[in-house]
């Protein structure tokens, strides 16, 4: 069965659709799904950020854990990115910031099909597999990110995934982005993303989320509450509006760009699966 796919997205308060610098990209098809976060402080951020999300979704490195195709993949990118640049019409103190680059985080989401059971069973006595049932179908997944973009997975109601990032304390104004400059103009280190595998099992969600509702959640968690089933429940772009809109008058959210992706492997039956809870960032 397809997974459920839905995306939310709020500008900072006070601030127009045109200046939203997250981005949002996915591919049901290809079970891709990325999302970014354009640093402000950069210049056309916004646009590198929608960029790296749509090629990833459409066409992602081949191998997610290779430097070599990072860089393959990134420089026809950063390549695009420069040459639409109005050059010519920039005053020039808005062309140096513009030389210095844009920077943005990104997480992109790469989701397999189910493994049959046989081979869970073979995998399993090899050490090579971790499963709460083989009856149920698990399908794998890796991630890979740069930044404080985080992925957060729910199974049985319970926060059993929390990355790259695993407590409040861990934010930074200073996450790690990937640039958009050419290397002779701004000389940038390529490596590759953080990775992680992981595994889907009927009835889990997955929540990508931006920097600001992602240590919103991670806040919540930690003192207690169980803050993903108010994103469980959201149905319209609407319902989001309204809670971002709440939970920043209460000055619990931070005012930025809050960007949210929602996944989710619906079940037909009813799921004997119980994930063990994350206590408090720490894996089980």
């Amino acid at each position: 069965m397809q997974l459920e796919a839905q995306a939310f997205w709020l500008p900072k308060a006070g601030n127009s659709v045109e200046e939203y610098e997250d981005a949002v990209a996915y591919s049901p098809e290809q079970n891709l799904y990325a999302v970014a976060d354009g640093a402000s402080e950069s210049s056309f951020a916004d646009r590198w950020a929608q960029m790296l999300v749509r090629q990833f979704a459409a066409a992602p490195p081949q191998d997610l854990d290779s430097e070599s195709q990072w860089t393959s993949w990134l420089t026809p990118l950063r390549h695009e990115w420069h040459d639409g640049i109005p050059w010519d019409v920039l005053p020039w103190y808005a062309e140096e910031k513009a030389r210095q680059g844009a920077h943005s985080t990104l997480l992109g989401l790469a989701i397999y099909p189910p493994v049959p059971s046989a081979l869970k069973r073979i995998m399993r006595k090899l050490a090579f597999w971790r499963s709460d049932s083989e009856d149920l179908p698990t399908r794998p997944y890796t991630v890979v990110t740069v930044g404080d973009t985080c992925l957060f997975q729910i199974r049985g109601g319970e926060l059993i995934e929390s990355f790259p990032i695993e407590r409040s304390q861990e934010f930074t104004a200073r996450p790690i982005l990937v640039g958009s400059g050419l290397e002779e103009e701004n000389p940038v280190r390529i490596f590759p993303p953080r990775l992680h595998k992981g595994s889907l099992s009927p009835g889990d969600t997955i929540l990508l989320a931006t920097d600001a509702l992602s240590f919103w959640l991670l806040e919540r968690f930690e003192s207690g509450a169980r803050p993903w089933e108010l994103l469980q429940k959201l149905d319209t772009q609407k319902d989001f509006t309204t809670l971002v809109g709440q939970l920043r008058k209460g000055k619990t959210l931070k005012n930025d760009d809050t960007t949210l992706l929602r996944l989710h492997w619906p079940t037909s039956r009813l799921s004997t699966i119980s994930g063990a809870r994350l206590q408090k960032g720490k894996h089980p």
